[in-house]
């Protein structure tokens, strides 16, 4: 199990204790985790993608254009992943790794958070939207409200709640 926050404090625990990790010589806040494989996690970082291998830190190479602030991240595994946040053009990209970067810029504000179901299944949302990709981003719900909605999940592409930052909760059911 893995935590991080501020300053670059990364913690693992090993059943029985927290160790704090050194991330490399990099101190910025951490915003999100996610783990491809059960020990391997990638953490978000402004605009920085680092990895941990079990035994040592890299710096994921990133061609994100127009995605300028990380804020989520989610994938299938090391090589079909997605980036979303904001940028400072005033766009709302979307960076997919899939052994190369391609960028998908939709209209709305930041991208808040991602989650899916499978490569071809996946999840989006910003203040007043949410996003489904199954090979092509389409907005398929503008809530009643544009309070962010800061978290998705579910247990499947027709069984998905979003959170919203005032309290809201909204469930989709396929329909």
């Amino acid at each position: 199990m893995f935590a991080a926050g501020v300053a670059g404090e990364i913690w693992q625990y090993d059943g029985t204790m927290w160790s704090l990790l050194d991330p490399g010589g990099v101190t910025p806040t951490f915003v999100d985790i996610w783990f491809p494989t059960p020990n391997e996690p990638y953490f978000l970082a402004g605009s920085t993608i680092r990895h941990y291998d079990g035994t040592s830190w890299a710096t994921v190479p990133t061609t994100t254009p127009g995605l300028d602030l990380y804020s989520a991240i989610w994938g299938t595994g090391p090589n079909d992943f997605f980036v979303v946040g904001s940028s400072t053009n005033g766009t709302t990209p979307i960076a997919h790794f899939t052994g190369t970067w391609e960028t998908t810029t939709l209209d709305g504000d930041r991208l808040l958070t991602i989650w899916g179901t499978a490569g071809n299944d996946v999840f989006a949302a910003a203040p007043g939207a949410i996003y489904h990709y199954d090979t092509v981003w389409t907005k398929m719900m503008t809530p009643s409200t544009v309070t962010p909605i800061v978290g998705l999940h579910g247990s499947s592409g027709d069984d998905v709640f979003a959170v919203g930052e005032g309290g809201e909760i909204w469930h989709y059911t396929g329909n």
